[in-house]
Formats: C-alpha cells, sequence, structure tokens
C-alpha cells in the first residue's frame, strides 16, 4: 500500500490539495471583511450609491464564475483536473495583484468579472481530489478538505482586516498574489494526477457530460440545497461590515478588525462541524446530518436579527458557523460518493456554478432587501433558507443509509 510520502498515491495528492486549499481559501478571504469599505472608498464614474457599489463589487465574482466554472469542471474531465487547478490559481496571481491599483470602484467591480470567469480553485481541488481518491474514502476526503477551506475563511479575514487597518485597502491584495504564487508552485511540483486522456472522438459534447451529472439520482437535490445554504450565507456578504458599524460605538476606528473577528469566529467553528460531521455522517447517515445541521442554523440566524451588541452577534455566528459546516460536510460527502468515476469535474464544476450563483445574486438580494426592510430582515430571509434546505432534505433525501449506498453503486 503506497504512504503519503509517495508522490503516487491518493494521500499525497489529498495532503497537497489540504495545503493548497487551505492557502488559496487565506488568500481569497482576507478581502471579504473590507471588500465593500474599498468599494465604497474609491470613486465612481457611474455615481453609484453605496449600497450599489458594496453590492456589485461583491457579487461580480460570482455572475461571471456562475458560467464559467460548470464549462471548466467539464473541459477538466476531458484534459485533466491539475492543469484546470493551475490555470484558477496562476490567473488569480494576476488578477488579485492589479486589485491593488484600481482608481474606481467600476475597475474593481471588472476585475471581479475576471476573477470569477478566471479562478475556481475550490471547484478544482474538489474535482481533482475526487477523482484521485478511492471511492470507499471520497467522504472522509472532502470532509477534510472542506476543513481546510474552512481554516482559510477563518484565518484569512482575520488577516485582511489587521493588514487592511495598518497599511490601507491595497496592501492585502499583493500579500494575496504572493500566497497564490506559492501555492501554485506547491500544485505544479507536489501532485501526480492519474488521468487518462479520452480521444476527441470519443469525447461526450459539454452537454452531455453535464446531462450525465445531473442524470444521477439525488445529485440534482443536493445542487438545490448548495444553492440555498449558500444563498443563506451570501446574502449577508456586503451588509455584515455596515450591520457591525451600528453594534460599535461612534467613531470606532477598528471596524475591519472587528469584521474579520466576526467572520473568523463562524469559519472557526465550522471547521469543527466539518470534521465532526465528516466522522458521524457514516454513522448517523448524511440524511439525518443534513437535517440537523439546517434546522440548528435556523434557529441560530434568526435572533441574529434583534442583537443590539457585537459580543452576542460573534456567539450566534459561531453556532451558525458549526451547523454550516457540518451541512457542506454531509452535502459535499455524499456528493463525492454519488457522482460517477470520470465525470467529477463535470459534477463539481456544476456544483461550483452554483456556489458561483449564490455569490452572484445572494449579496445583490441582500442588498436590496436590507434597503427595502432594513439590514436586520436581512438575517431573517436568510434563516428562511436555512428551513427551505431541511425541508428539501426531509422530502427528497433517501431515508436510509443502504438507499444511498444503492444509489452510489447503481448510478
Amino acid at each position: 500500500m503506497k504512504s503519503i510520502s509517495d508522490p503516487d498515491s491518493w494521500q499525497h495528492t489529498l495532503a497537497v490539495a489540504i495545503f493548497a486549499q487551505l492557502v488559496t481559501a487565506i488568500g481569497f478571504n482576507m478581502f471579504i471583511p473590507f471588500l465593500p469599505l474599498y468599494a465604497t472608498s474609491l470613486d465612481s464614474t457611474l455615481n453609484l450609491s453605496v449600497e450599489a457599489a458594496a453590492g456589485l463589487t461583491m457579487g461580480a465574482a460570482g455572475i461571471t464564475s456562475m458560467f464559467a466554472t460548470a464549462l471548466w469542471g467539464a473541459i477538466a474531465d476531458r484534459y485533466g483536473r491539475k492543469v484546470m487547478l493551475l490555470r484558477a490559481t496562476f490567473g488569480g496571481v494576476v488578477v488579485l495583484g492589479l486589485m491593488a491599483f484600481v482608481s474606481t470602484v467600476e475597475q474593481l467591480i471588472m476585475l471581479r468579472l475576471a476573477q470569477g470567469f478566471i479562478t475556481g480553485t475550490v471547484a478544482a481541488t474538489n474535482a481533482l481530489v475526487a477523482a484521485e481518491t478511492p471511492r470507499e474514502r471520497v467522504g472522509f476526503a472532502m470532509s477534510t478538505l472542506q476543513s481546510a477551506l474552512w481554516g482559510g475563511l477563518a484565518v484569512g479575514p482575520l488577516i485582511g482586516g489587521l493588514l487592511a487597518d495598518r497599511f490601507g485597502y491595497a496592501v492585502p491584495f499583493l500579500f494575496i498574489a504572493g500566497l497564490l504564487f506559492i501555492c501554485g508552485v506547491s500544485i505544479l511540483l507536489g501532485i501526480h494526477e492519474h488521468f487518462d486522456y479520452v480521444p476527441a472522438e470519443s469525447r461526450a459534447s459539454i452537454l452531455d457530460q453535464w446531462r450525465q451529472a445531473l442524470a444521477v439520482p439525488g445529485i440534482s437535490v443536493l445542487l438545490g440545497m448548495r444553492f440555498l445554504s449558500g444563498s443563506a450565507r451570501m446574502t449577508l456578504a456586503p451588509l455584515l461590515a455596515l450591520f457591525i458599524v451600528t453594534l460599535l460605538p461612534p467613531n470606532a476606528d477598528n471596524l475591519s478588525l472587528w469584521t474579520g473577528i466576526v467572520s473568523s469566529v463562524g469559519a472557526i467553528t465550522g471547521i469543527i462541524g466539518g470534521l465532526t460531521m465528516g466522522r458521524m455522517g457514516d454513522r448517523i447517515g448524511q440524511r439525518r446530518g443534513i437535517l440537523m445541521c439546517s434546522m440548528v442554523a435556523l434557529t441560530a440566524f434568526v435572533p441574529q436579527a434583534f442583537v443590539h451588541d457585537v459580543h452576542t452577534l460573534i456567539l450566534l455566528q459561531a453556532v451558525t458557523g458549526l451547523a454550516f459546516g457540518g451541512l457542506l460536510a454531509a452535502l459535499g460527502g455524499l456528493m463525492g460518493q454519488l457522482s460517477r468515476h470520470g465525470s467529477e469535474g463535470a459534477v463539481w464544476g456544476l456544483d461550483g456554478s452554483v456556489s458561483a450563483a449564490t455569490f452572484a445574486f445572494a449579496p445583490l438580494f441582500g442588498s436590496t432587501v436590507a434597503s427595502l426592510f432594513g439590514v436586520r430582515s436581512a438575517f431573517i430571509f436568510a434563516g428562511l433558507l436555512y428551513l427551505a434546505v431541511f425541508a428539501l432534505a426531509y422530502l427528497y433525501l433517501p431515508r436510509k443509509r443502504a438507499q444511498a449506498a444503492t444509489l452510489a453503486v447503481g448510478d
């Protein structure tokens, strides 16, 4: 049996992928706490409002990524997942580095659009690991990979908030570009992909690849739940910093740091939730885990609409992160088990597009809800989306673990 030190082993690939996932997650999440503040600090040639500038900047990458990620995923099944991961990583070096030099919010939005089209490291990493890992260990691999993602979510906003408060908004983007370059080199030198090239005459069309991926029982429902759960979290992305302002004393000068702390605490508990559910999923069943986590998220999210101090918000964000991390682990583990061998790129590409759709539409919708009904109402709306996840899981996911196993074998 090959060991983790063997470059040809799936364990070695997973180890390098975990490092890459962690580093890229740190990089891509460093600017999340202050991106709306950065956008509103720039000049606007179109005279965009504060809410519009924040919402468009947060959602722009999701718009292009929503279409591009599924395409890149299908191409990965044709030409290899490693090359797609390298494209996403080194492309991020260029695009994120350029964000340090923008002078208008419109330029920032254009670069965010380019970021969404070129990058997509999470979907590329997921597809690579799912293809290289034995099916009986996919659940473990995907939950461990997700924990690395949550680690980046925890550390990235905190580092970004500190750098932004100390050096301004431009410096963190240069730091991010350096991190992504290191990550790209580690992927290039450290991962040996086992990929069987398919001749052009034997390939299915990209549309057929997508149809085959969606035809597997359970995949469409899982993608729907991924969209709803991601939307619940991203609805508040452009509003969190603006909400925290109302909870801090007047003229507080550490807003970016507090926003980073609020973002990081949910990510830290998300790691715990993901690792816990990764171990529990096979024992209690993924459906039960999804039901449990979505209900906890609902009961923790709605009360955030009524908090009046940042410390209570942090506590509730911690509970929400715990539930959300467990929910993603259960959804991702089941998706990895159900996907057909050879179609991992298409499945995780579609998953990436669904996730990107949440980045595209949820922040815009959140900004609209906040403009019409106030920032606090967005928390209630997000909680209702978790209720929808609970309903889908209860109605459409297999009730017995044996049924899920049958789907995985008889797909």
